[in-house]
């Protein structure tokens, strides 16, 4: 039995070093860096399809690798607050932050397509575009942590 442990852990020293998953049912990794460079508040400057944009995204763990859940609250420069859900979703360096639930408030808009955002985060800052639901596209979106 013992020869058994030792063998096994050496197979998974050796897939650790080879960067191999362990085991192949083994549950995936929460990436401990990647939750404390997205987790907090983000101050956002958006020129998107029809107006630019301030606002914030405040960002909470989810407790699953590579899943995060936000809230969005967006100033269009014609006046009024939009909040959307967030979902976002992590690869790498890639940022998807996938809008929901848009709510309006002192602002009267017919309608309001959920926004979505393609993003690279690089330290405190994350740079993309956006593209609501309808196809509209953004030109560019800057989220900064902590402003």
């Amino acid at each position: 039995m013992v020869a058994l442990v030792t063998s096994l852990s050496s197979v998974v020293a050796f897939a650790v070093v080879l960067g191999l998953p362990q085991f192949a049912d083994a549950a995936p990794r929460i990436d401990v860096a990647q939750i404390s460079t997205l987790v907090g508040s983000w101050s956002l400057d958006w020129h998107g399809a029809e107006d630019t944009y301030s606002g914030t995204l405040q960002i909470t763990a989810s407790g699953q690798a590579n899943l995060f859940f936000g809230l969005l609250t967006l100033r269009p420069s014609t006046g009024g607050t939009v909040i959307e859900d967030a979902r976002i979703t992590t690869v790498d360096e890639k940022v998807h932050i996938e809008c929901s639930n848009p709510r309006f408030s002192s602002i009267a808009w017919a309608t309001w397509n959920p926004d979505r955002f393609f993003v690279t985060i690089s330290g405190d800052r994350m740079e993309g575009y956006s593209v609501d639901t309808q196809g509209k596209t953004g030109s560019r979106i800057v989220f900064t942590r902590g402003s």
